[in-house]
């Protein structure tokens, strides 16, 4: 062979290698790696409540799923699946079909599209929320989500061909997952029939992705479905879960109600099986059962001190039984940081536990009564032995800002002083130390300048006139997030009074903390508040005769 000619031999010789090579290869794949039946395939019971997952393959194309709520309806659902065969163009992107299916509770559509949006992978083209019981006619296109959501089934044969009412949102409804995401989901707590796709129209709205008062909807002619003919049991109306959905679509319609403490980023579900097959070349098949995860929770009661209290208890109790934690209410979240941001609690199905007329003592009940069941709290739950060995779920969002405001004002100590209704609530009363108490607190701490202390206080008038504090720093006009971490980044030392918004202080401080702890307490005489499950090993205590 000629010289000049070896190297174009070579490289044909190497390129056919690698074919062969490849093509061993892609034989392997398929005969391992695509299931092709229809046999279930089970994983381990697991609880999807974390990060989405990515699509291994990146440069596969990327499908358009449709996510199908679904229960009883298997007759329309193998009717469905039928027509998409038949339906779908071989142009288009592989298409996905995922049934997502309940357990026994009351239907809930948004917590199974979330459900499924969660297990989907990342790389999905378009996600249609999609109704069992509508099929697409010619010229309804489902790769036309990228640029902004669309209703699809604007005209729908059982709305005479049309849309009921301008902003109905019902049927199908397609959007990138980045949309989908971008509104949160669909709401988890619509149960029953009705009100969860106007609850979604307020959530397109909100973020400038609606056609004014209507959803962008597919032009005149691309619309069109026609009924899922295929008999199925009718279900009946539950009135109190109907006048339920109607409250919630009011509030998310009047902006009284943030998207963005209820939806995909916050549902809760037990992943009990799932198979997948082909139902056709172009038509992949998903059939994932979910059921609610035991769960236990809270309704937060009460200003900041009292509410951190019930998240980080009704956390730790979560964790002690093995459930997935969930809190419903509060304004918590505008000085803590979350982590991770808890879910609103289902409606239905858990068992009810309170401190049996106790509030700050440890109820171990409450850890282990109704094993296995989920739980709704009731109390206040100021014992920190109910989170003492795990992390509280939080942090305060300002706690950089206060160090070093504290740092550069050279302030050491830092005092609570709780007055308000205290001085005032029969409840509360003997539970305001004398300003004798903070004197004797400032002393142990070696706390002698004034100008060294920083005062928070709900009166700082009266701490304006006390010769104690004349010369300190009286914080005045902050939120109570902001005061709380200004507290607790005195490195010298932390004086609390009364109440709980100085225990977190003190709680979330890494300097040593005095509090008051008054032996004549009602409340510690009749066993409804126990020091030692209140206030954590190593605070100091002081009181009149102390």
């Amino acid at each position: 062979m000629e010289p000049a000619l070896r190297p174009i031999a070579f490289a044909v010789a190497w390129l056919v290698a690698l074919s062969l090579w490849n093509s061993a290869n892609v034989w392997r794949t398929h005969r391992g790696g695509v299931r092709t039946n229809r046999t279930s395939h089970r994983f381990n019971t697991s609880t999807a409540n974390a990060t989405r997952t990515l699509r291994p393959n990146a440069t596969a194309p990327r499908p358009i799923v449709l996510i199908v709520p679904l229960r009883d309806r298997e007759s329309q659902w193998a009717e469905m699946r039928r027509h998409m065969c038949g339906f779908w163009r071989p142009e288009w992107p592989p298409l996905e079909i995922w049934a997502v299916r309940q357990d026994a509770l009351s239907f809930n559509r948004g917590w199974l599209f979330n459900a499924g949006l969660r297990l989907l992978d990342g790389a999905a083209r378009c996600v249609a929320l999609h109704d069992v019981d509508l099929l697409p006619l010619d010229g309804v296109d489902y790769t036309a989500c990228e640029e902004r959501p669309v209703h699809l089934s604007s005209e729908a044969e059982n709305h005479n061909w049309g849309s009921p009412y301008a902003h109905f949102s019902g049927g199908v409804f397609l959007a990138s997952p980045a949309h989908w995401w971008r509104i949160n989901g669909l709401s988890n707590e619509f149960w029953g029939w009705g009100g969860e796709d106007d609850e979604m129209f307020f959530r397109w709205r909100r973020e400038g992705l609606t056609n004014g008062g209507a959803p962008h909807r597919s032009i005149a002619g691309r619309g069109r479905f026609r009924k899922n003919l295929v008999h199925h049991n009718r279900r009946e109306r539950d009135e109190r879960e109907y006048n339920h959905n109607v409250r919630l679509m009011k509030e998310m319609e009047a902006g009284v109600r943030s998207p963005d403490r209820d939806g995909v980023r916050q549902t809760l579900f037990a992943v009990r099986g799932r198979s997948a097959y082909r139902e056709c070349a172009r038509v992949q098949i998903r059939e994932v059962n979910i059921s609610q995860p035991a769960w236990v929770g809270a309704e937060l009661a009460g200003r900041l001190g009292n509410q951190l209290f019930i998240a980080a208890a009704s956390h730790g109790i979560a964790r002690r039984r093995g459930a997935e934690w969930c809190i419903q209410g509060g304004d918590w979240a505008e000085h803590v940081v979350l982590e991770p941001a808890p879910a609103p609690c289902p409606s239905t199905g858990a068992a009810s536990l309170d401190e049996g007329g106790r509030y700050a003592a440890y109820v171990p009940e409450l850890e282990t009564a109704h094993p296995g069941r989920s739980v709704a709290l009731r109390g206040y739950l100021q014992s920190h032995r109910y989170f003492a060995n795990a992390t509280a779920p939080f942090r305060l969002k300002s706690t950089d800002r206060a160090r070093a405001w504290v740092q550069q004002r050279g302030i050491t100590v830092g005092v609570h002083v709780r007055r308000g209704d205290y001085l005032t609530d029969a409840n509360h009363v003997g539970k305001t130390p004398p300003l004798d108490y903070y004197a004797r607190a400032l002393r142990l701490l070696g706390a002698g300048d004034p100008s060294t202390l920083l005062v928070c206080s709900d009166d700082p008038d009266w701490v304006d006139q006390q010769p104690l504090f004349r010369g300190a720093h009286v914080s005045r006009g902050r939120s109570p997030g902001d005061d709380m971490a200004l507290l607790a980044a005195c490195p010298g030392g932390l004086v609390i009074g009364a109440g709980t918004f100085g225990w977190w202080a003190a709680f979330f401080s890494k300097a040593r903390v005095v509090y008051y702890l008054n032996a004549d307490d009602a409340d510690v005489a009749g066993g409804r508040m126990v020091p030692a499950d209140h206030f954590p090993e190593g605070w100091v205590a002081l009181g009149d005769d102390l």
